[in-house]
């Protein structure tokens, strides 16, 4: 038996554009929208950061797969101690970037001192 999607496909794809082209025009929308447009300059920009560091994207995502899938775990910052959830959470740092799963944990603190060299 087909469910209703499957017998007013055609119906269904337009209430589904329809509801699109609402939430487009909506503030929620545009302020999405104009969130996550890219003009040409930032593209520009993100292609040359990643041809400069490809080292560091690769282990950028090294480490973010090896964390989705439970093989490499957060700890709390080194230095003090402090665990967190989101962005208050510890931040995984790379001395070596050719050794992605070699990571030290910082907090957000302690990581932006530490590239500030004020560490």
């Amino acid at each position: 038996m087909k469910t209703w999607r499957e017998k007013h496909l055609k119906r269904y794809r337009e209430l589904i554009r329809k509801g699109q082209q609402k939430y487009k025009k909506s503030a929620k929308g545009k302020i999405t929208e104009h969130k996550y447009r890219i003009s040409p300059k930032n593209k520009l920009y993100n292609k040359i950061y990643r041809e400069k560091n490809k080292e560091k994207i690769r282990a950028y995502i090294i480490t973010h797969k090896a964390i989705k899938s439970g093989t490499l775990i957060s700890q709390p910052c080194e230095v003090c101690n402090r665990d967190g959830e989101g962005l208050n959470g510890p931040l995984a740092h790379h001395d070596d970037y050719n050794k992605p799963l070699d990571i030290r944990w910082l907090c957000p603190e302690h990581h932006s001192k530490l590239h500030n060299l004020q560490y």
